[in-house]
Formats: structure tokens, sequence, C-alpha cells
């Protein structure tokens, strides 16, 4: 069987060759700082051992680890395959950021210790958990591994058979806890550079969401020098997805982020609530997740209500409405069989014919 690392290295390396061809020209376009930081290293709590040097272990005590794949890895983490882009302006002051300018929760709208969060905070706190969900591997489920291995570039990142594997053996030898949090899910991965420039782009996205400007102005210190970035990347986001082969409808007519699937815009309101409404907004792809390419990347993101995560599954977001379409083409045929095709359908029927034509 082939190992995981090896099927980490097909990702890994369409990523390296993104990142130079595609990743870093695009952070100097934009005219972003590109500098690559170090972040602080969990540690297993007890021990100087790091997380990651902890999960290599377990991985290798399983069997699906060997000395020469560990090897890889390590020298991959001696590289800063781990480390951030800072996505802040070039000749920026002060520290780097790969996630600058987010909404704070201040201490005046900030729940007590007892107290019920205000709706403002559940808006803010949701804003900021999508434009962060490009780094953030989202999980998780109760067996073991569950999905919250780490960030997106977390040096173990097992596939599907793999993981399999493990599971059988912690239910084999009863360590379902030992193995939680052991690795994320090899097509939930990204490289730091992708990472970087999705946030970007996820910041953009979620700055014209209806109502956030104001969330921006009174509880982040956003300069006028980023918005204009993020406003040059909202306007490159609706045209790439307005143009593209299979076109998407990202704004409303009052340029608002809108659902290109339900046409609908997006409300604040929806912010927080991703896994408890249908109306609530989640972290989505536009072409689907892969073990064979990192999709976590620019012009790849946005947030998507619920019910239209679940109407994709695991098509490309650019496919739906053509679905969409069809299927309401084989109910007007249906319907029309059994003569019982109302005024009303014919009323939308016509109105297609009248674009098309």
């Amino acid at each position: 069987m082939t190992s995981f690392v090896e099927k980490f290295k097909i990702p890994y390396n369409e990523s390296v060759e993104w990142d130079r061809t595609v990743g870093k020209p695009e952070i100097e376009r934009l005219g972003l700082c590109g500098n690559t930081n170090t972040t602080k290293k969990s540690t297993v709590k007890g021990t100087n051992k790091f997380t990651w040097q902890a999960r290599l272990d377990k991985l290798e005590e399983s069997g699906q680890l060997s000395t020469s794949d560990r090897d890889f890895l390590e020298e991959l983490e001696s590289k800063g395959f781990q480390d951030k882009v800072c996505i802040l302006p070039k000749g920026h002051k002060g520290k780097c950021s790969h996630k600058p300018y987010l909404p704070k929760v201040t201490k005046e709208i900030r729940a007590k210790k007892g107290e019920k969060k205000s709706a403002l905070q559940k808006i803010i706190e949701g804003l900021v958990y999508k434009i962060c969900d490009p780094e953030n591997n989202p999980g998780g489920d109760p067996l073991p591994l569950q999905n919250r291995g780490g960030s997106r570039n977390n040096l173990t990142m097992i596939d599907k058979e793999t993981e399999k594997t493990i599971r059988a053996l912690a239910k084999k030898k009863r360590k379902t806890k030992y193995y939680k949090n052991l690795a994320i899910r090899l097509s939930m991965g990204a490289s730091n550079t992708m990472i970087s420039l999705a946030i970007l782009d996820m910041l953009a996205l979620v700055y014209h969401v209806k109502g956030a400007k104001e969330i921006f102005e009174t509880y982040s210190e956003i300069t006028p020098e980023y918005v204009k970035i993020l406003k040059q990347r909202w306007k490159e986001l609706k045209n790439s997805n307005l143009f593209a082969d299979r076109p998407l409808v990202i704004f409303d007519e009052n340029d608002n982020l809108q659902s290109p699937i339900s046409n609908k815009t997006i409300e604040l309101e929806q912010f927080g609530k991703g896994h408890t409404d249908l109306q609530g907004i989640q972290f989505g792809h536009i072409q689907p997740i892969s073990e064979d390419k990192w999709m976590t990347r620019p012009s790849n993101v946005m947030p998507l209500p619920r019910h239209c995560n679940l109407k994709q599954s695991n098509s490309s977001l650019n496919d739906v409405p053509i679905e969409q379409l069809n299927d309401a083409l084989k109910t007007v045929r249906r319907l029309k069989e059994h003569g019982a095709l109302t005024n009303e359908y014919k009323s939308i029927m016509k109105q297609f014919k009248d674009l098309s034509d």
C-alpha cells in the first residue's frame, strides 16, 4: 500500500509549483509584504516535545510512517512548511500578520461571565471564524483522528485509506482517545501562501457583506490603504466568477455579497449559525476539495449558506445552477405530460424563452 506521505507529495508538489508561479507573483502584484514568520508551535503538556513531533511518534508507532518518510516531513518542517505568510501591505510598520485587521469583540460588547452573548458579539465572532477558515481546519467528529489536527498546513495530513486503517487500529486496541487529533485529512490541506491569499479573499468577501463595512469601521483597525486592496480583490473576484466558463454571480444589485446559488443577499445575522441554521454561513469551495490538489486557495473560497453547501455536495459550485435548471426543466416536462402545467409555470418558461432569444 502506498504510504500516506507518498500520497501527500502529490498535492504538495503541485502547491510548490503553484506558490512559485501563481502565489508569490500574486503577493507582489497586490503589493503585499509576503514575508514568512514562524508561528509558535504548541508542545505536549508536561514535556518539551512539539505536538507535531508527538503526532509523528504515534504515526510511526502505528506502522503508518517509515523512517525515511519521517525524515522527509521533518525536513519540510525545517524549511518552514508550517510558517505563515504576511499579507499586510509591503513596507508596513509593526509585526507581520497572515490574518490582519480582524474585527475585535471589545470589552463593551463582550458578555460577562454567566451572561448570554449579544447578537452583535455573535456576529463579530462569526465573521472572524469565516475569515480564518482557510487556516483553521474544520471538524470534528466523535471518532479518532477528529478532523482537528492543526491548521491546513499541518505537517501530518493523511488520506482516506490511512485514516480507515488507524481508526480500525484504535478500535482494536481500544485507544480511541489516544489517536484523537492525530492528523488532518489530506484533502483539507493547503500551503502557507495558499492559506494567506485565501484569507485575503475571505476578508474581501466578508467586507462586502451587507452592513459589514460598519463593523470593520467600528471594531477593526483597518486602514484606508488596506480597504483599497480589499476593494480591488472584490472587483477581481466578481469578474473572475462572472466571466468563467460556467459563470456565477456573487454580488447583488447593491454590490453586496450574495449566494450564487439562491441569489439572495447574505446578511450579517447569518454568521455564527453555520451548524444550527440552514441559512447559517459556512466555509465553501467553488471547486471541491481533493486529495490530489489542495483547493483551499485564492479564487476558490467563499462564505456560503449551509443549504447551498449541502446542495453543492461534492460537485463544482459552477455546476449547481445548471443542475437546478435541468431539474426544473424535468419538472415542467412531467407536468406537461400529465396536463398539469399551470399558467404560472408557463409564464416563467416564457421568461426563459425571452432571455434566450
